[in-house]
């Protein structure tokens, strides 16, 4: 059966107006990819406190950007730090003085910048009331053989614990050798190891308070080891972490300051994230500054000015012209 000159003529516009159809969605897929990307959060433990902050930003950023995906992953401290300066992810949430580190040896790893800092996490060694301990300077000179969790050798945790007893001449494999047991639980399994029996105490390093440890105390009398001042000035010059004191009623069970060690907990993210995408991010924390001192204790006394004070992380320059913006002066 052959077809008419003008059914050809019909079939063959026919075909262009789909193939245009075709080629015009295919450009707007394209665009909207490039608009509104999504965004990677990496570096947090499901129900830990950086889980929670991390999917408040991402909030943050959907409310004030309509279309823009964000995603929270689980990542390890210490080596997101060389994820983000590589690309795989766009934002974690990590310590400063590790930042700095990281910097310090430069290379394609050390291409680091801040969007700002949200608070200050802290060393905090928590045991149950009944050990009788009330400062690590009893906790070295009795060696009790308890069972503490130190966190994964991965982990800030592990790592500030590690420096902790360098101070004392000592490492955490000597608490093994002395009778202890060595766990190594990031901080909300720890805490349910406590509350079922099969743990003493825990070491983290986290924004105070943090979640698991509040909800531990509801049913656990727990008390938080106070740091040795020397010790805590020795950290402070050697590691670029910061003097910290916890206030009493941080938890129900401080009672009085606690002197410790600890550092900014920055936003990180590449030096070479495009400038907008820096600027847009930054912005929508800045305008949902209310909703973000919401989701956390810690969060409460957070404004622009504190936003931007990165402990000595460069911030990115799209984050700098947002708080210029905003009314923050460098």
């Amino acid at each position: 059966m052959q077809l008419s000159s003008k059914c050809l003529r019909l079939l063959k516009i026919t075909i262009i107006a789909l193939a245009l159809c075709v080629f015009i969605n295919s450009m707007a897929i394209a665009q909207a990819t490039k608009t509104t990307p999504h965004l990677r959060f990496i570096g947090a433990s499901p129900g830990g406190t950086y889980y929670i902050v991390l999917g408040g930003i991402g909030e943050c950023v959907t409310r004030s950007l309509p279309g823009w995906q964000c995603t929270v992953e689980p990542g390890s401290s210490l080596s997101d730090v060389v994820r983000i300066a590589k690309g795989d992810g766009d934002l974690a949430l990590v310590q400063g003085n590790l930042v700095l580190d990281q910097i310090k040896k430069g290379g394609d790893s050390s291409k680091l910048a801040a969007l700002g800092a949200m608070g200050m996490s802290a060393a905090q060694f928590i045991v149950l009331s009944k050990t009788g301990l009330t400062s690590f300077d009893e906790f070295i000179q009795k060696k009790p053989k308890l069972r503490i969790s130190w966190g994964p050798p991965s982990e800030t945790h592990y790592i500030a614990a590690q420096r902790l007893f360098g101070e004392y001449g000592l490492k955490i494999e000597d608490f093994q050798k002395w009778g202890g047991k060595t766990l190594y639980k990031e901080m909300s399994d720890a805490a349910d190891m406590i509350a079922s029996g099969g743990a003493d105490g825990c070491f983290l390093v986290a924004l105070v308070p943090t979640a698991p440890i509040s909800e531990l105390s509801l049913n656990h009398d727990l008390t938080l080891l106070s740091m040795n001042d020397e010790v805590v000035n020795n950290l402070v010059k050697k590691y670029n972490y910061i003097k910290v004191e916890i206030p009493p009623g941080t938890y129900n069970f401080v009672k009085k300051p606690i002197t410790t060690f600890g550092a900014k907990s920055v936003m990180l993210v590449s030096s070479d994230m495009p400038e907008e995408v820096a600027y847009n991010v930054t912005m929508a924390i800045v305008e949902n500054l209310d909703y973000l001192k919401s989701l956390h204790a810690m969060l409460k006394d957070i404004d622009v000015k504190s936003l931007a004070e990165t402990g000595g992380v460069p911030l990115h320059p799209g984050a700098k012209r947002a708080y210029e913006e905003a009314g923050v002066t460098f």
